[in-house]
């Protein structure tokens, strides 16, 4: 079951296009999202969390449509921002409390483990403006985490946590990622390596989901066609033989990806810029990744 899917998402501000027609779906994992500074990794967790209104596309969460079935997508939906939304005369344990009644979540049987896991078990008396950013970070980790969300959305979780912290947030996400989707953005790539998270780019505004999957070989590497039909989401539109090679290829936005396998393994990936089916009709390709021989 696809649990995050969004299609069709645009944005701009005053005339500048930050994405368009940006679609993807994912279900139970970890995906990472990542970019340079301003391609809106940002913007793009703002508006998968409901925080600000879609200008053009659609959100589904579990199945629910965000604009029009807010209350049920929502409840499927669990949002850790990068900065402490809690009041600062809020203690640690009034926090949690106030978080698990929006959600009407009754109870929090993983809270336990994520308060000892963070070390924080010390600071739920404490005020907010009395905590360091690193303890209000770890709460609101916390918060999330503990929900029974399906979907988590997390904006930089590993910023201004220490390293036990870090390595606690990282095993949560890989043990959970089999039944729950953790979608989060980080500059972190040894984050990304130890929870085994998809990697998920915006490279340019307006780029294509399609090609920012293959320019990460970390997507690729290691993995057979099936797997990467499930981690797009849609099966190769072609295949083909070439001296006991086998291409597999999927085509979006006028770009035309080929992978190039052989004995089941990939051992190339190739970009094919120009009207669909290009590769069968000679031209020249872009080589992406190439494996070593």
């Amino acid at each position: 079951m696809k649990l995050l899917e969004a299609e069709g998402l645009g944005v701009q501000f005053s005339g500048l296009v930050l994405f368009h027609n940006l679609s993807f779906a994912f279900g139970p994992g970890a995906v990472a999202l990542m970019g340079e500074n301003g391609a809106g990794k940002s913007t793009l967790l703002n508006l998968l969390a409901g925080v600000q209104p879609l200008q053009e596309g659609r959100v589904r969460i579990a199945g629910h449509d965000l604009a029009s079935a807010p209350q049920a997508a929502r409840r499927e939906l669990a949002w850790v921002p990068d900065e402490s939304v809690a009041y600062e005369f809020m203690t640690g344990d009034e926090f949690l409390r106030m978080v698990f009644a929006l959600r009407g979540q009754i109870d929090a049987p993983l809270l336990p483990a994520l308060i000892e896991g963070f070390g924080i078990a010390p600071h739920r008396g404490k005020r907010f403006g009395q905590m360091s950013l690193g303890t209000r970070k770890k709460f609101m980790l916390a918060s999330g985490l503990a929900s029974s969300a399906s979907v988590l959305l997390m904006d930089e979780p590993t910023n201004g946590i220490d390293a036990e912290a870090k390595a606690h947030l990282l095993e949560t996400i890989r043990q959970g990622s089999g039944h729950r989707l953790f979608f989060f953005s980080t500059h972190d790539t040894h984050a990304v390596a130890h929870c085994g998270a998809q990697v998920f780019r915006l490279s340019d505004p307006g780029g294509s989901p399609l090609a920012a999957f293959f320019e990460e070989p970390s997507n690729f590497i290691g993995k057979n066609i099936a797997q990467l039909e499930a981690a797009l989401g849609r099966a190769s539109g072609y295949d083909d033989w070439d001296l006991g090679r086998v291409m597999f290829d999927w085509e979006a936005d006028g770009l035309v990806v080929r992978v190039r396998t052989q004995g089941g393994a990939i051992v190339g990936v190739d970009f094919y810029e120009g009207p669909a089916g290009a590769p069968r009709f000679g031209v020249p390709p872009r080589v992406v990744w190439e494996r070593p021989d």
